[in-house]
């Protein structure tokens, strides 16, 4: 029985990926995740060399904290504490207002859905900026 559950995951995830190249480089992956509005999570792949091994460079592409600044600032010293400590326990590093997990290449998968969990959890910051009824 478990062996038709991992078939047919395996077969709708593979269905519902696909990957765009964006400009020569980075790429765009295409995955059935969403925010609450319904529009599509972004995320970018881009190769580099560390150490002698290759590397993939997972990000946003600079459109979470664009996303998150329609309503929500991150403009007290608890919010960036906030938001630098999500930062931190997913690995995940921001640089000029672009979020990014770098992972060897072994690791893209689980640096993918631990990179989506990152900006799940940026965006559920919104939720800080709401005022009581």
């Amino acid at each position: 029985m478990s062996s038709k559950y991992l078939d047919l995951l395996r077969a709708q995830f593979i269905n519902h990926v696909e990957i765009c190249e964006k400009r020569p480089g980075i790429a765009q992956l295409l995955l059935p995740v969403f925010h609450d509005d319904g529009d599509m999570i972004e995320v970018f792949l881009e190769d580099f060399e560390k150490d002698g091994e290759m590397w993939i460079r997972i990000s946003d592409g600079a459109m979470i904290l664009m996303r998150l600044s329609y309503s929500f600032d991150l403009d007290t010293a608890d919010k960036q504490r906030i938001f630098h400590g999500i930062l931190t326990r997913s690995r995940t590093s921001e640089e000029n207002g672009r979020l990014f997990l770098e992972v060897k290449e072994s690791g893209l998968l689980a640096g993918v859905f631990q990179f989506i969990q990152a900006i799940a959890q940026v965006m559920g910051m919104e939720i800080l900026g709401e005022q009581p009824a």
